[in-house]
């Protein structure tokens, strides 16, 4: 454990920012997750790429790369490997280094993607037949707020999902290049990394609302968990003036029961911290794509309406944001999710 400042509250051992491997196998279910995410305002470009451990083989990473282009347009890509390195983990095109833990990394991408476009991921799997693009994606990831920690044991009774998790707003800068195109991006970003046990069969859904404002130093982090019709996890990430904030989850967006997709153009968070109710305004930009979680870990780019229902499919929907926090506008992301049917 590292001493507890203000740029790190909760003395992360900067050992603990790396790859955990190798995960033990007598532990069902043990994985890792790391996920790198922004928005550039400029291009109208989100991306989310994700990596984490296969359920059944602990040494085998799978990467989803996942960008929308601003224009209706979609690149995926969904690869396995075991790329890895004292300081980072990749499935051999998609790869996370780390290059100051709890600060910096570098993500990059050098491979085929799959362009597809917002109409076809609302109504069916990525696929093969798509057309494949040969696509580059390199940029820094720089933290700009401390890092969060949450375990599982103290977070509302979640019986799965992860044992420690952390998170942390940043920015980031690079390019991107598919086809002949190449383009400068930047903006505000998120990251998140957990460790330990993930069955996502036992969830209903979930909301996270992420977002980060350089200048100022402002960070929130929501993420809600729903097992039946309990949340079981509510822990929210606040970082006022670049300083980590006591704070208590109020009110924000959901996507009960009963709804198929989730379609509100506007949306608040709400928490409290230093004594005062603090309103965040959202409204959701154009940017965005659909995937489903197949237990017990597996992400596929996607959504399948005639099966979902029948099949009781968890889909969630990944959306730019615009936020507002006192008159201050920032980028971020919206991930909410509904296992659908009856359950």
């Amino acid at each position: 454990m590292a001493p507890k400042t203000r740029e790190n509250p909760f003395g992360i051992d900067p050992a603990r920012d790396l790859h955990h491997q190798p995960a033990p196998r007598n532990l069902p279910l043990a994985n890792e997750n790391c996920l790198f995410q922004g928005y550039d305002p400029e291009n109208q470009i989100l991306f989310y790429h994700h990596m984490g451990l296969v359920a059944d083989d602990t040494t085998l990473w799978q990467g989803d790369f996942c960008l929308a282009l601003g224009d209706g347009r979609l690149l995926m890509a969904r690869n396995f490997g075991r790329y890895e390195t004292s300081t980072g983990m990749g499935d051999g095109t998609l790869i996370f280094e780390c290059m100051e833990p709890l600060r910096q990394w570098r993500v990059t991408f050098d491979g085929v993607t799959y362009l597809t476009t917002q109409e076809e991921n609302r109504n069916r799997f990525s696929g093969f037949d798509q057309y494949p693009v040969p696509t580059k994606f390199d940029i820094i990831w720089e933290g700009c707020s401390p890092m969060f920690q949450s375990k599982r044991a103290e977070d509302g009774n979640l019986t799965t999902g992860y044992d420690v998790r952390y998170e942390q707003g940043g920015t980031f800068r690079g390019y991107l290049r598919y086809f002949d195109k190449e383009i400068t991006i930047g903006g505000p970003g998120y990251r998140d990394h957990s460790v330990g046990p993930r069955n996502l069969e036992l969830f209903t859904g979930h909301v996270w609302t992420v977002a980060t404002w350089p200048e100022s130093g402002r960070v929130i982090g929501t993420l809600n968990m729903e097992q039946g019709e309990t949340v079981r996890s509510a822990t929210p990430y606040v970082v006022i003036d670049g300083e980590l904030k006591q704070a208590e989850y109020v009110s924000g967006p959901y996507w009960g029961p009963g709804r198929n997709d989730y379609h509100d153009k506007t949306f608040e968070v709400v928490f409290r911290a230093d004594g005062k109710d603090h309103v965040i305004e959202a409204e959701t930009l154009n940017e965005g794509y659909y995937w489903t979680c197949f237990a017990p870990s597996q992400l596929t780019a996607g959504m399948d309406p005639k099966r979902m229902l029948e099949e009781k499919h968890w889909v969630t929907k990944e959306v730019a944001v615009k936020y507002t926090w006192d008159g201050e506008v920032t980028y971020g992301l919206l991930e909410i999710s509904r296992r659908l049917g009856d359950r």
